[in-house]
């Protein structure tokens, strides 16, 4: 839960990145966590809670990443359509 507290700061670098940086660096903050819990399901190692914490508040900060970059794309592909609609009745 900690990982989303990350959702603030980075709405305001949001605005600055592109959409698809954003996304690539949500999606490389999670690999840590599907490898941990690739792992132990397997059987090839035992985890312990501060890896386990550790990897789970990269990959909360990765999924805020995913979030924002989302909400942002979605409130410009809206303001597109508003921009659109607002063309045919000017």
């Amino acid at each position: 839960m900690l990982g989303y507290l990350a959702v603030i700061p980075l709405l305001w670098m949001a605005a600055d990145v592109s959409f698809f940086n954003m996304l690539v660096v949500g999606i490389l903050l999670n690999i840590p966590m599907v490898i941990d819990g690739y792992t132990q399901l397997r059987g090839w190692r035992v985890s312990n809670n501060f890896l386990r914490s550790s990897t789970g508040l990269i990959s909360g900060i990765g999924m805020s990443c995913i979030i924002v970059a989302g909400s942002f794309q979605f409130h410009r592909g809206i303001q597109g359509l508003a921009n659109f609609i607002d063309s045919f009745i000017a």
